[in-house]
């Protein structure tokens, strides 16, 4: 018979091993703090992309629109049912600081929007 031991802790595999608590919470507390950093908003960005977009393009000026750039200045309507229109492929992969969760294709004509205050401040293709 083996001796009573407190101090182990046995089971069906042998003894079971935790690591210390210490550095499981230190390990959960950097993942956290990187998940909030990544998360922040900066609202002087988003105003500064909306300026940068209305100043770049006239949404009225008729374009070509299989060119992202005359898109940039759209609002998000506009620019959708252009695109629409045109049978242009299309998909919004940024609103405000909200990213969306987007495909890794690339669809040589298809257009992705990146909106700010609904309006269009990046337009590309892929």
């Amino acid at each position: 018979m083996e001796p009573n031991r407190p101090n182990r802790r046995q089971g069906p595999i042998g003894r079971i091993r935790r690591p210390g608590l210490l550095a499981v919470v230190a390990v959960l507390g950097v993942v956290a703090a990187g998940g909030l950093v990544g998360c922040g908003s900066d609202p002087a960005a988003r105003t500064d992309r909306r300026a940068a977009a209305t100043d770049a393009t006239d949404p009225a000026d008729p374009a070509d629109p299989a060119d992202p750039k005359s898109y940039v200045g759209r609002t998000r309507a506009q620019a959708t049912a252009t695109a629409n229109a045109a049978g242009i492929p299309w998909r919004i992969t940024r609103v405000d600081d909200e990213w969306n969760m987007v495909t890794q294709d690339y669809v040589v004509n298809r257009l992705n929007f990146e909106i700010d205050d609904g309006v269009v401040t990046r337009a590309t293709l892929g």
